[in-house]
């Protein structure tokens, strides 16, 4: 069973429909995917919107998950627009003739409707799962897909309102759905100025959100609240310091650029000797430090330098993991400046998120990518 989908002679405003409406069946999960289906006389039509909740899958997958529900044509929103309103990408579905690529407009007039559209900073599970043909469209929190913002909160929770940790958590939420509302907006903007008339509905627009200033906490503020997170030893505090590094990179860690100390070398060395074991604390989680690092601090500074195992020479010369670690030769991950000596620094590999959500130069920021599917 394959879905027709004729072309229509009218890709203007006053459209008159070729086919009688569809039903609309409802939505179904393929991993990280919601698949929305409808069928008319030709069979099931299904729209796929990624909801970034799940693993990825492949088109070939997508098709033989798809043909379980008896879909006949499936096709693929994507993130950018093309002829006609937002892109469409078609999905091989298995036993199944291959139709050509179609148009939004064109898969509107095949349903008989105006189709749903969701910007991506609302292509949220419970909004797509909650949509009905004819319903108004709903209000909600625009988020970055690739952050978990809900830790925020949980743990500006834990303290009192005017704590400078509770500032500088809810300053980051603020800040995260602020700018993705912006984005919302202007892809809702988009899409109603490039897709033809009468074919689109907007599902869903984002709530409004008061603007979070850079400058709106002194830095005092700012410093004693990151300060208290990364002292924290929870896997709360380490999951708020991972938003914070998926969004800017930890552009507002009190800590300098990572630089590694090198046993040898005259400042590492002074450094070195006075290290002496930590508990491990949400600030390895912001140096990346691996599981098996040991975990120190420099009671100078209060720096949280964190080492890995040492590779040795194995016998045929080739680097090898193993052998007894010692803890003076290991190349030491640190976040510090050296007392009295001026900035113990090296240039950082993490790099600011611009405000079109890209990267201010180097290797790519830790942002996830929208276009991912």
């Amino acid at each position: 069973m394959s879905a027709d989908f004729d072309v229509p002679t009218d890709r203007g405003s006053g459209r008159a429909w070729s086919h009688e409406p569809a039903e609309y069946l409802g939505t179904t999960r393929v991993n990280g995917l919601a698949v929305q289906r409808w069928e008319n006389r030709a069979g099931i039509i299904a729209l796929v919107w990624n909801t970034y909740d799940g693993p990825p899958i492949s088109d070939i997958e997508l098709g033989e998950e798809l043909r379980a529900f008896k879909v006949g044509a499936a096709l693929r929103a994507m993130p950018h627009f093309g002829v006609g309103g937002p892109a469409l990408h078609q999905v091989p579905i298995p036993g199944v003739a291959d139709a050509p690529e179609i148009a939004w407009d064109q898969l509107a007039d095949a349903l008989g409707q105006p189709l749903p559209y969701w910007p991506i900073p609302l292509q949220q599970r419970q909004l797509i799962d909650a949509w009905q043909p004819g319903r108004p469209a709903m209000r909600a929190l625009a988020v970055d897909p690739g952050m978990d913002l809900d830790v925020l909160l949980r743990l500006a929770a834990l303290y009192d309102s005017d704590h400078p940790a509770a500032q500088v958590l809810s300053r980051l939420f603020r800040t995260v759905t602020w700018r993705e509302s912006q984005a919302a907006t202007q892809m809702i903007d988009m899409a109603e100025s490039m897709t033809f008339a009468d074919t689109i509905v907007i599902a869903a627009r984002p709530m409004p959100v008061p603007r979070a200033h850079p400058d709106e906490l002194p830095e005092t503020v700012s410093r004693a609240g990151w300060l208290e997170i990364l002292g924290r030893a929870d896997v709360l505090a380490d999951a708020c310091v991972e938003q914070l590094v998926r969004w800017d990179g930890g552009r507002d860690c009190p800590f300098g650029a990572p630089a590694d100390l090198v046993p040898g070398d005259p400042i590492s060395d002074e450094v070195i000797a006075r290290l002496t074991p930590a508990p491990r604390t949400a600030a390895f989680r912001f140096l990346d430090a691996p599981p098996n690092a040991e975990t120190l601090v420099d009671p100078a500074t209060d720096a949280p330098p964190s080492a890995s195992p040492p590779r040795t020479a194995s016998a045929s010369g080739s680097p090898s993991a193993s052998g007894s670690p010692q803890r003076r030769h290991w190349p030491t991950s640190c976040s510090t400046t050296r007392s009295g000596s001026g900035p113990l620094t090296a240039p950082s590999t993490r790099h600011r998120r611009t405000r079109d959500g890209g990267s201010d130069g180097g290797t790519p920021a830790t942002a996830p990518a929208h276009s991912r599917f």
